[in-house]
């Protein structure tokens, strides 16, 4: 099942395992990116950050790239996945392409990353992109279905909102609702276990060498 937001309550379609999965997925990649090569492939928040702070550093290389993680991200992303689900005309397959992009693309970073010393930094920054490209599609997928499960200031204000409701003992959902704010926090918590599984494998083995096993 996935969330989304019918009127005045909180409302689940689609599978929720799915949604946990990549949840943890993106935590982990988010970390492992970062702890690495000091970059997200999910979180656009961040590289923006990133990009502005480095504009200001007059570090115009560095800001660049990180726009260009944006733009990957979100606009690309959009595009990409937009695409295959105008395609195929399934949820199902729209899912299974987009697993395969990503796989392709991890990969790809892997594999660049195991020869960072030789590889030019044109080709590390192309296969990051990438890996952003193919995490935004499969993020829009995922809203396509009502929910965005690595916007976390939304799905916080939706907790936030369904927590007020039955406080005001607006039952509107009954027990529905509450299984709903439950199934957020439970997707909330696995992008944290995923973001500590990363950390924790980064400092244990090698970031490329473990995409590569």
């Amino acid at each position: 099942m996935s969330i989304v937001d019918a009127g005045k309550r909180l409302q689940f379609s689609g599978p929720i395992t799915i949604f946990v999965l990549l949840a943890f997925v993106a935590g982990f990649l988010d970390a492992v990116t970062l702890t690495q090569v000091d970059v997200y492939v999910t979180m656009s928040t961040g590289n923006l950050l990133r990009g502005i702070i480095a504009f200001s550093d007059n570090n115009f290389r560095e800001s660049f790239f990180a726009f260009s993680m944006v733009f990957a991200n979100t606009m690309l992303g959009g595009l990409v996945s937009s695409f295959v689900f105008e395609r195929f005309h399934s949820k199902f397959y729209s899912f299974f392409i987009l697993s395969i992009l990503e796989i392709l693309a991890c990969l790809v970073t892997g594999f660049t990353l195991v020869f960072s010393e030789k590889a030019p930094t044109i080709q590390k920054e192309f296969s990051l992109l990438a890996l952003a490209v193919t995490n935004g599609a499969m993020l829009f997928w995922g809203m396509k279905l009502g929910f965005s499960y690595a916007v976390h200031t939304v799905t916080l204000l939706k907790i936030s909102e369904a927590g007020y409701k039955l406080f005001r003992s607006i039952f509107q959902g009954g027990q529905k609702l509450r299984g709903d704010v439950f199934t957020v926090l439970a997707m909330m918590l696995f992008f944290i276990v995923g973001s500590s599984v990363g950390i924790h494998i980064t400092r244990a083995i090698n970031f490329a060498a473990f995409f590569c096993l």
